[in-house]
């Protein structure tokens, strides 16, 4: 690909940064945004996608938005109703801001391409791609659902700067760690700092497993009893209520006695504190693992596809 010269159109994002290689739907509509994708389409298709360093804030000035970021191109396009836009775009190249000015309601911006520096040597590239893997699989581990797409995917990636760059898209790890990645000049240092990263998220996830474990184990362990005191309440009306009572502390003391004696995987050694007592705010369980957003709107998850592959 020859690099795009001269003034682009300048498409600002929310809580997300998008990486080369990787390609993303967006839901655009702020009016200088779609001020900017329609000169876009009117002209090549090429897009600058820059990341607000506050997304609660508008870009009133080029200074709302970080200096580097990816030079994407359009690959599809709908109007929505409200006059909004759903796009899909393909990120092609790291740019660095130059100079920018304000045209026809939107900004535009001169950049230059960012190519990495420094040579990484064969066995160093395929140590990093290997701790890379590995660790990408450790996490997909502790991720619910099934994720054998993913790990195919990865599989068969092997470039490192490819690697790096799905992962990075696709980790739930902050905004701002993602933008300090995609700025990295070095793709030795950038695959280093991902991987710390994606192993602090791995600690992370291995806590909230556990809270979610503990959680199940407890609500399977009410129901339980729920069910045993149903039974103790048929039990009553034929044998009297002390009988009953009696019959029903059994049951549950020669259950608590299997469990802990066998020590089966799913059990605990120690009696489950109930579901109020377990703090909930050591860690925050997400709803989606994998979030991204754009301009003002709903924000989409990242489509991610291997380099070379278009959609």
């Amino acid at each position: 690909m020859s690099y795009v010269s001269g003034y682009v159109p300048v498409i600002p994002l929310k809580n997300s940064v998008l990486f080369p290689d990787i390609s993303m739907p967006l839901r655009i509509g702020r009016e200088k945004s779609i001020s900017a994708l329609q000169k876009a389409l009117r002209d090549n298709h090429w897009v600058i996608l820059l990341t607000q360093k506050n997304p609660n804030a508008s870009v009133d000035k080029i200074e709302d938005l970080y200096q580097v970021g990816t030079l994407a191109k359009v690959e599809s396009f709908r109007m929505e109703e409200d006059g909004s836009y759903n796009i899909f775009v393909k990120a092609h190249q790291r740019i660095r801001l130059i100079h920018s000015r304000d045209s026809e309601g939107h900004i535009e911006a001169q950049t230059e391409a960012l190519e990495d520096t420094g040579r990484l040597d064969k066995k160093t590239e395929e140590a990093l791609l290997s701790s890379l893997r590995q660790l990408s699989d450790d996490l997909l581990d502790l991720l619910p659902g099934n994720t054998r797409q993913i790990r195919e995917m990865i599989a068969e990636i092997e470039d490192l700067q490819t690697l790096v760059n799905m992962c990075a898209a696709y980790a739930d790890i902050n905004i701002s760690d993602k933008q300090e990645i995609l700025e990295i000049p070095v793709l030795k240092d950038r695959a280093l700092k991902l991987l710390d990263r994606l192993q602090e998220l791995k600690e992370r996830l291995k806590i909230q497993r556990g809270i979610r474990d503990k959680l199940q184990e407890s609500f399977q362990q009410n129901q339980k009893e729920s069910i045993l005191r149903e039974q103790i309440r048929v039990i009553r009306e034929e044998l009297g209520d002390n009988e009953g009572e009696d019959l029903f502390h059994q049951i549950q003391r020669q259950d608590r006695q299997s469990r802990y004696a066998t020590g089966s995987p799913g059990t605990c050694q120690e009696p489950v504190a109930p579901a109020g007592n377990v703090q909930l705010g050591l860690a925050r369980i997400p709803d989606d693992p994998h979030p991204s957003g754009a301009d003002d709107k709903s924000s989409v998850e990242p489509v991610i596809r291997p380099a070379g592959h278009r959609p």
